[in-house]
């Protein structure tokens, strides 16, 4: 069979190998024609979209969905529905994984199956499965994360979390071809490119209430062999050629023996390469002497997620941090030689204004050479999005993301909080030293372009309308 995967071309400010259809097409591609299509790195408009489909004539279209790609990809489900012959559908990724229940009601029936959680093992028998003919409803209840319609009603088959990550190898790298994306990586600021995405592990123990890696990858971490990262490294290095990786794992520091092993293990095989973690560690987990190995072996920058100023958000979001072992954890990786990144949020429910200039504050007062502000963005299935989603200040409107206003707390507007976000960038880097950091880290021409995207993306465009 030929399977086509797709990444649709939504509004982003990272354009990055999908890793998700990577593993996927690494589990299957023995057996099909398998080809990944990223919309987004090409930049390909709808009637593009098509054309390529018409082209290629798969017997099965998979498409990425997170939840602010709804509605694109509803514009390329309603292209493909007209197709004769038509494709089977099939879609995955977060918003599916969120929204299990619903997901297929709110595609609609250009979608034939859906699926949740970690899709690689089921996605290759229920691939085998269709090729041998017709789905029946005993044949497919058994697969794990599988979402189906048994006639009006939707079906969700519980997802399974594989605790074994070897099983699934490596992403498809040479049908992703990183070598040939824009330089326009997850996180902005890099040391040298091409630069790649890379993970160790899944999973994520904590359970911050606005954050979906819990339930999208499960609560216990799974990881990867250090030497088959390393292998992954070299061969990245070696046959596209990469010059830096970023750890994107949801909780790369939990484990610190892990951390120093893998560190110990890139050195001793020569590595060579520069990495960072723009998802953010947990700075609890890191000491003066692991800090000092992670940057021997080429890590130039780690991003926190520190979120608010204030204590009582931090509590009533589960974000389980102390403020002053922040601060203490910053200063130890800034004297490790670790550039230091902090993340924020404004806007959380029930937040006051002082509370969101109280983190602003903390943002200037902290040891940090870059600070990103977001404003807060229920996400499905988050504890967190029921709170947000039954309040009246709640627009779940196209513009779904951490730069629009979905949520408004009460006693502010939608202007005003955007605003305060732009404040708080300005504040943040318009200081003699924070603009020659920032100048100082344009890579390329490319790069420039991309960064001043981002800037427009989030300084320049206009305030959300009021709600």
């Amino acid at each position: 069979m030929r399977i086509l995967l797709v990444k649709p071309n939504a509004a982003t400010d990272s354009i990055v190998p999908p890793l998700g259809l990577g593993y996927l097409a690494e589990q299957i591609r023995r057996d099909h024609d398998v080809i990944i299509l990223n919309c987004l790195a090409r930049d390909l408009n709808l009637r593009e979209f098509v054309d390529e489909v018409t082209r290629l004539a798969p017997d099965v279209v998979g498409l990425q969905v997170y939840t602010s790609d709804r509605e694109v990809v509803r514009r390329y489900l309603g292209r493909l529905h007209g197709l004769r012959p038509r494709p089977t559908v099939v879609v995955g990724g977060p918003h599916p994984s969120s929204v299990p229940e619903t997901v297929l009601d709110e595609l609609g029936p250009a979608v034939d199956f859906a699926f949740a959680g970690e899709a690689e093992l089921t996605f290759k028998r229920w691939i085998a499965q269709l090729e041998a003919g017709p789905l029946a409803a005993d044949t497919i209840r058994g697969l794990p994360g599988l979402i189906w319609r048994d006639g009006a009603r939707t079906v969700v088959n519980p997802p399974v979390f594989q605790a074994d990550l070897s099983i699934f190898g490596e992403p498809a790298w040479d049908l992703l071809r990183p070598e040939t994306y824009p330089h326009a990586p997850y996180a902005a600021f890099v040391q040298r490119l091409p630069v790649v995405p890379i993970i160790t592990s899944r999973g994520c123990p904590n359970r911050c209430a606005f954050c979906a890696a819990g339930f999208l990858s499960g609560h216990r971490i799974r990881y990867r062999a250090p030497e088959a990262v390393v292998d992954e490294m070299l061969r990245l290095k070696r046959d596209h050629g990469i010059r830096e990786i970023q750890l994107a794992d949801d909780n790369f520091t939990a484990n610190p023996r892990l951390v120093a092993e893998l560190c110990e293990l890139m050195l001793a095989r020569g590595v060579d390469l520069p990495w960072s973690c723009p998802n953010g560690v947990r700075v609890e987990r890191l000491d003066g002497p692991l800090l000092a190995l992670m940057r021997r072996s080429g890590c130039h920058s780690l991003a926190v997620g520190i979120e608010s100023g204030s204590p009582r958000i931090l509590a009533k979001v589960c974000k389980e941090i102390n403020l002053d072992r922040v601060r203490a954890g910053l200063h130890l990786i800034r004297r490790a030689g670790i550039t230091t990144v902090g993340y924020f949020m404004l806007g959380f429910p029930s937040e006051t204004d002082a509370e969101r200039r109280q983190t602003i504050s903390l943002s200037l007062d902290l040891p940090l050479d870059r600070a990103h502000f977001m404003l807060y963005c229920p996400l499905p299935g988050t504890p967190l999005y029921e709170e947000a989603r039954r309040s009246a200040r709640f627009r779940d409107d196209t513009d779904y993301g951490f730069n629009s206003a979905i949520h408004v707390p009460e006693g502010t507007t939608a202007n005003r909080l955007v605003l305060q976000q732009k404040e708080a960038f300005g504040r943040f880097y318009l200081r003699p030293h924070q603009l020659r950091v920032l100048l100082g880290s344009v890579r390329s021409p490319t790069h420039l372009w991309h960064m001043a995207g981002r800037i427009r993306r989030w300084l320049l465009s206009s305030p959300n309308r009021a709600v």
